[in-house]
């Protein structure tokens, strides 16, 4: 399954992890105003992101972007970072 995994594009990891998770796949993975981010979920809104390389270099302000579309629809924002199939998740803190 690893070869599969190789062979697909970004939007495709993204259809194919949100059909598998419950959620939506956003229309253009975010493009337009009116469908932010890459996949939905009642509560989450998701921004994921993949890369095949060793690092992945990230930013306050992607975080702020990332949150500040998911509180606009009332929900929490998650940036998912994929090496190669092994996933981490980026949320905020909230004391």
């Amino acid at each position: 399954m690893k070869w599969l995994q190789e062979k697909m594009t970004g939007k495709d990891k993204e259809k194919e992890f949100a059909k598998r998770t419950g959620g939506r796949k956003t229309f253009a993975s975010g493009a337009f105003p009116m469908d932010k981010g890459d996949i939905d979920y009642k509560n989450v809104l998701v921004e994921h992101k993949f890369t095949q390389a060793k690092s992945f270099s990230l930013s306050l302000k992607v975080l702020h972007k990332i949150n500040k579309e998911a509180n606009d629809k009332g929900k929490e924002g998650i940036l998912i970072v994929d090496f190669n199939g092994e996933r981490f998740i980026v949320r905020k803190y909230n004391d």
